[in-house]
């Protein structure tokens, strides 16, 4: 009986750590946050490197207000982010560090570590150029959704 108690221990703690989202756990479709304003955060910020990543910049504008969409181009605000043109910067690799949610509730930072490589640097430069950069992005809370500050973030 204790071989089945150890057992059934070892299964949980494996499916708890590998449903762990860094603010919950999630399995399949079932999520629970421990804390709810930072999972929310947590997960548009992996999304919105995985847009940049698969060079999705329309959808990556969505985790942007209405107004920042209009004021400027995503794009151009990329390039001067990693220093480099959004048609060459080839993220291989995010991991989110933490988030920090505000005391009053309604504003978040991120830091994220991006591991990316500079297209063509090899012929530009005589070397590959992988660079890893270390950056922070904003949020703020409108209603019941998270946005990124545009202004404070890229």
């Amino acid at each position: 009986m204790k071989k089945f108690y150890l057992f059934a221990f070892v299964v949980i703690c494996f499916v708890l750590y590998a449903g762990n989202t860094g603010y919950g756990i999630r399995i399949g479709q079932f999520t629970f946050a421990f804390a709810p304003d930072r999972q929310a955060v947590y997960d548009a910020t992996q999304q919105f490197l995985e847009d940049l990543q698969f060079k999705d910049f329309s959808h990556a504008e969505s985790y942007h207000d209405e107004e920042d969409r209009k004021k400027k181009d995503i794009a151009k605000l990329i390039e001067e982010k990693f220093f480099v043109k959004p048609e060459l910067l080839d993220i291989r690799h995010f991991e989110i560090l933490n988030v920090k949610i505000s005391s009053t509730g309604n504003r978040a930072r991120v830091a994220t570590k991006t591991t990316a490589k500079v297209l063509n640097s090899e012929q530009a430069r005589g070397k590959d150029d992988v660079r890893s950069i270390d950056t922070l992005w904003y949020w703020k809370k409108v209603g019941d959704r998270w946005y990124m500050d545009l202004s404070s973030s890229l």
